[in-house]
């Protein structure tokens, strides 16, 4: 069964409508809002004699207790990743700024059909100058094999584009010491070579009715994911840790964009004979560079990008991503300092110690130290609106530089404030990875089980949704692919944290299953006697979100009767 998610198709008559007007505002804005990034978070300042925010904020946050970094620039999470080619992130981010204006003006300026082959221009020029030529021929040569998989025995130009492949896995293999012309050589042998396998030998399975068919493609896809598992498997067996270069990693961090780009492919989404830069153009963009790790699954797969591309006018689609990155200034300058008042005042006011992070509380209570039911309240809650205020920044740029280049795409974050239940939380404070296991795992389930039975058909399928879909395909790989692919971690992370999983699906299925059957006589948050309610309902659904997570922070100190009782202190119940 076809499942489509959200979006409706958008001819490329309707996108040339929405691509007519040129608006000056929106240009200057664009470069007032890109100028103030420059200025916070890199050099640039520096290098045209500009004082720093140090310089200009530098008494303010004396006041405030607020920190720079030590080149008085904003201490951020939007990173990219320092690699001996670029060590200093500042630099990073510069260039990569610098790409996104070059995307910006090629996607703004240029007919339709230029648009999207000159954002994987500028991806591979940025990423070739935040991480050589060697990664980046790496990440290209991996889409490029995919691309042969699934869309090589529908194109003209196999011929050419296995050769292609064949050639640059070559080159990957070139050393300084190899002579120039033993490297052609090689590489014309490498080209001849896999010409020969994708034409005598993939090509004629690919295009049979043979089983092989739909499971090499798949496996293909699937790679990156399972590549973690065998790596935990690996570490197991041989006591060997799995080391990996940073292009693996990057590419592994695509694997819920690869995952759902083979689910649109499967459903008859995406045209078998689709051009090569229209499917790299899914994938390298310049709004997957910065802080990869966090939020990977965001605008994944074809079917929701192609639904979203120019899917209005192009001005408004931009202005929305200009106030998504305002927003993204504001939380990624005064992020942590909410965070750290928040603790301050509650200690200072009304003695009431606050943890930060979930992870230092587990700590010090199973070092003995007493915690009381609002510490256990207020630190869980801190440390969810810290993961908000830091994620919510990093995924609005995110989401930001997508719209700046056409892709009116959801915000990962949209108010979970005013979230009431459960349910809605989930799709508030996730929406991108929640549409994702909906897709992956939630629709498989639901149209598979209990088909004469509503109520525990919905009820398995957000089960194994939260309990299974969301520690093995959500969790561990993020989480794994950076920290390094062990089975102690995989342990710590999936085998100790079980309750939150299923206190999480619990909570979202009961939410489903009382809404399902509750008559709506009013919209949350209307200003009537009711209102105080909905104020009641939010804190309440937060609170639960939060103080579940109390599980999901193992440490090597503590086991799972730690973590039990610090959520019964939370519930008011002193075991102790």
């Amino acid at each position: 069964m076809k499942i489509k998610l959200r979006g409706a198709t958008v001819t490329d008559e309707t996108r040339a409508e929405h691509n007519q007007q040129t608006r000056m505002p929106i240009l200057i804005g664009f470069f007032v809002v890109m100028a103030v990034l420059l200025w916070l978070f890199t050099h640039v300042g520096t290098f045209f004699g500009i004082p720093s925010p140090e310089d200009v904020f530098g008494t303010f946050a004396e006041i405030v207790d607020y920190d720079f970094d030590s080149d008085g620039n904003v201490d951020s999470q939007l990173r990219v990743q320092s690699t001996d080619f670029w060590p200093d992130n500042d630099s990073g981010r510069a260039w990569l700024f610098g790409a996104i204006c070059g995307a910006f003006l090629s996607g703004y300026f240029r007919p339709l059909r230029y648009k999207r082959p000159s954002y994987v221009f500028w991806f591979l020029a940025a990423f070739d100058l935040l991480y050589g030529w060697h990664l980046t021929t790496m990440f290209l040569t991996g889409h490029l094999f995919l691309y042969l998989l699934l869309h090589g025995p529908h194109r003209k130009n196999t011929e050419l584009l296995s050769t292609a492949f064949g050639m640059l896995a070559t080159l990957l293999t070139w050393v300084e010491t190899t002579e120039l012309k033993y490297l052609l050589l090689y590489m014309s042998a490498g080209g001849a070579t896999s010409w020969a396998a994708f034409n005598y030998v993939l090509n004629p399975v690919l295009t049979s009715q043979h089983q092989a068919a739909k499971l090499i493609p798949a496996i293909a896809m699937h790679l990156p994911f399972l590549a973690i598992y065998g790596g935990i498997y690996y570490e197991l067996a041989s006591g060997v840790k799995w080391d990996k270069s940073l292009a693996v990693i990057i590419f592994m961090y695509q694997w819920a964009r690869l995952i759902t780009y083979h689910m649109d492919y499967r459903d008859g989404e995406v045209p078998k004979d689709l051009p090569l830069l229209h499917y790299l153009s899914v994938f390298l963009s310049p709004a997957v560079i910065p802080n990869y790790r966090y939020a990977p699954y965001l605008a994944q797969g074809y079917t929701y990008l192609e639904s979203s591309f120019y899917n209005n006018d192009k001005n408004s689609i931009i202005t929305g991503g200009l106030k998504l990155w305002s927003i993204a200034i504001f939380y990624l300058i005064f992020g942590e300092y909410i965070v750290d008042c928040f603790k301050h005042y509650m200690v200072s006011q009304w003695n009431v110690p606050v943890y930060k992070f979930i992870s230092s509380m587990v700590e010090d209570y199973c070092d003995g130290t007493p915690m009381s039911t609002p510490t256990v309240l207020l630190s869980t809650i801190c440390d969810q609106y810290r993961i908000f205020l830091l994620w919510g920044a990093v995924t609005h740029f995110k989401v930001g530089t997508w719209r700046v280049l056409g892709y009116n795409v959801d915000p990962q974050y949209n108010k979970p404030w005013l979230a009431t239940n459960l349910a809605n939380l989930w799709s508030r404070f996730a929406f991108h990875y929640r549409e994702f296991l909906v897709r992956a795992v939630y629709y498989p389930v639901f149209f598979r089980v209990f088909r004469n039975n509503t109520s525990l058909r919905i009820f398995t399928a957000i089960m194994v949704a939260t309990i299974i879909g969301n520690p093995f395909w959500g969790h561990t790989p993020a989480k794994l692919i950076y920290n390094g692919i062990t089975f102690e971690r995989f342990f710590r992370l999936i085998l100790r944290s079980w309750p939150y999983y299923i206190l999480l699906g619990l909570g979202i299925s009961l939410c489903h299953l009382y809404l399902m059957r509750k008559v709506r006589t009013r919209k949350p948050w209307t200003r009537d006697r009711w209102f105080v309610v909905d104020i009641l309902c939010s804190y309440l659904t937060i609170q639960y979100f939060s103080l579940i997570h109390v599980f999901i922070r193992p440490q090597s100190n503590s086991n799972l009767w730690d973590h039990v009782k610090l959520f019964l202190i939370g519930l008011g119940i002193h075991l102790d």
